[in-house]
């Protein structure tokens, strides 16, 4: 990387209510308290390309491919 470097952003895809969510790459919390439940409807909403349970995808055409694993 060199300073003159152009860094580009990635696109802003998913929302929550209206705020972006980041790249989450780990859901977790206790026991029974619905996290696969939460990921699922972040899943629909991005297979959908719409809005699911108050969260909301907006991919580019073409671009929403998932990898989904829970290891419960």
């Amino acid at each position: 990387m060199r300073i003159t470097d152009e860094i580009q952003t990635a696109p802003e895809v998913m929302y929550a209510d209206g705020s972006v969510i980041g790249n989450i790459s780990a859901t977790t919390g206790n026991a029974k308290s619905k996290k696969t439940f939460n990921v699922t409807a972040i899943v629909g909403a991005s297979l959908v390309n719409s809005k699911v349970l108050g969260y909301t995808a907006e991919f580019p055409d073409g671009k929403c491919t998932i990898l989904y694993f829970d290891t419960e």
